[in-house]
């Protein structure tokens, strides 16, 4: 994951292959505004044996890269947290004292270090949100340190590149007449309707229309003629009734009973053809025939029986029923998404079957 180190070219003075230096010329100023260190290593002898940083990563006699480290977007470091020092082979002992790289470039550590009379170990990177790309984060051996000439530096340089990694699920749908499906999710129903079954016979009993019942009716009124019109079954008359008589008979209490009837009165039924009988039978035939002669003959009888008939007449309507039937079938619609996909840099489209989450990972 982190790119192979760079090593800075050996420095060596034109016309002193030994390193050294005869003349007195002041030395020279760096880029950086650092005076660059004389070629002669006696100037820099120190009183005492100079320490050397241990490093605190795995050590190696070879500079290696480091592993690239993929961590999850919630894991980047803050500002707050300090940038690992990079492994570091021990240099031997010298008189060269290590400058600080910290806050530099990688091009102007590389520079200060070749004004040192050192050079440039391996560069590995890590990220740090508070740095700018490229500026040195740390380096192998400590600031002050005295090392041998030519010896090598190894730095971490700010690398805040990130890349998209996707992860994803997908939806499975179906379709159930039941109402609940064990893992699946009702979304929706929808229902449907079978044809009409045939017509049932009709009948009197009563029904309800509804959605799985469809119901026609109809209505039949009936009229009632009674043959005999007296509530009291008085046989009708057969004989000629024209004159009083003082015994009772039941055809002349079915006149009577008629009278009543039809006048509204309270002629005593009693059978016998008395005046006030005679009366009301005169009374009738002028209202009904235009003839009165206050007998019961045939044409009276006929016409008596005719509109007693027309009064005791009753009308029945009667409603009759029949239905047909039909059944509804439900659908209900289920989905259920499945478990998330590793994460991936492979990019995926999201769609309606589809759901895709994203996320920034740091590649160093």
């Amino acid at each position: 994951g982190n790119p192979a180190a760079e090593t800075a070219p050996e420095y060596i003075p034109s016309g002193e292959p030994n390193g050294g230096s005869a003349n007195n010329n002041p030395p020279p100023v760096t880029q950086q505004g650092t005076t660059q260190l004389p070629d002669t290593e006696e100037e820099y002898i120190p009183e005492e044996k100079p320490t050397t940083q241990q490093p605190t990563t795995q050590q190696s006699t070879t500079p290696q890269p480091t592993t690239p480290v993929q961590p999850e977007p919630e894991e980047k470091p803050t500002a707050s947290e300090p940038a690992e020092p990079p492994v570091q082979p021990e240099p031997d002992d010298g008189n060269i004292k290590v400058p600080d790289l910290t806050g530099l470039t990688e091009e102007q550590a590389k520079a200060k270090l070749t004004d040192s009379k050192l050079q440039l170990g391996s560069v590995s990177y890590q990220h740090d949100e508070s740095k700018s790309d490229g500026i040195v984060l740390s380096q192998g051996v400590e600031p002050g340190t005295k090392v041998a000439k030519k010896s090598s530096i190894n730095i971490v340089v700010c690398n805040n590149e990130t890349y998209t990694e996707y992860r994803y699920r997908t939806k499975s749908t179906t379709t159930s007449t039941n109402s609940s499906l064990s893992g699946w999710t009702r979304v929706k129903s929808s229902d449907s309707w079978s044809s009409w079954g045939s017509w049932s016979d009709w009948s009197t009993s009563a029904v309800s229309k509804d959605d799985y019942t469809d119901v026609e009716t109809k209505k039949e009124t009936q009229t009632n003629v009674p043959d005999n019109p007296s509530p009291s079954g008085y046989p009708i008359p057969t004989s000629t009734w024209s004159r009083t008589n003082s015994s009772p008979s039941n055809e002349v209490k079915w006149i009577q009973e008629f009278l009543n009837a039809y006048f509204g009165t309270s002629i005593a039924v009693d059978g016998i053809y008395g005046s006030t009988t005679l009366y009301f039978v005169g009374e009738f035939q002028r209202a009904e025939m235009g003839t009165v002669d206050k007998s019961v003959g045939s044409n009276t009888r006929s016409k008596m029986l005719e509109v007693w008939r027309r009064m005791r007449t009753t009308t029945t309507e009667t409603t009759y029923y029949r239905y047909r039937k039909r059944t509804k079938t439900t659908t209900y619609y289920y989905e259920k998404w499945s478990e998330w996909s590793s994460w991936s840099t492979s990019p995926k489209q999201k769609s309606d079957t589809t759901e895709v989450e994203t996320r920034e990972v740091y590649r160093y």
